[in-house]
């Protein structure tokens, strides 16, 4: 009698890429000048590894991008982060110019007061820093200890610091 065929092989999914793959790719994308795609290889590698070289990397590609948020949260993870002295000084230098681009909330409040920005704790007063938030939108600031509140409106506070007191 006549053999069936044999099933045919499922293929078999590729392989995912390495981090240094990932690092390579973000590369030559970078040199490219596609910075969001670079950003995304980056970040692709870091979140697999947790090595500090692709977050630097990330933070770089992010800034050209223009995703300044992202670029900040990262750089100052970075900071943290980081273990080569020369990019750790070229980070500060980049967060320090990144911010310009941003307001800087500086809430001023009752120490042990839990302060929250447009709904999201942002920490424990007295805050370590001024909180980066978009200059072109609004934001609610509110400061919470024990069973008193005081909240502010900031219209769109423009770019730099913006000094919100509470009661």
């Amino acid at each position: 009698p006549p053999r069936a065929p044999a099933p045919a092989r499922a293929p078999t999914p590729a392989q995912a890429p390495t981090p240094d793959e990932r690092a390579d790719e973000g590369l030559r994308l970078f040199d490219r000048g596609e910075y969001v795609a670079a950003a995304r290889a980056f970040l692709d590698a870091y979140e697999a590894s947790k090595d500090e070289r692709y977050l630097w990397n990330l933070t770089l590609a992010e800034a050209k991008a223009g995703l300044t948020f992202e670029a900040l949260r990262h750089g100052k993870l970075y900071l943290v982060e980081g273990k080569n002295p020369q990019n750790l000084e070229r980070a500060a230098l980049l967060l320090e110019r990144l911010r310009l681009d941003v307001a800087r909330v500086q809430v001023r409040t009752d120490a042990g007061a839990e302060v929250w920005v447009d709904g999201q704790l942002a920490g424990q007063a007295p805050l370590a820093e001024a909180i980066d938030a978009q200059p072109a939108l609004p934001h609610t600031v509110e400061a919470r200890l024990g069973p008193r509140s005081a909240r502010k409106e900031l219209p769109a506070p423009g770019r730099g610091l913006v000094v919100v007191d509470l009661p």
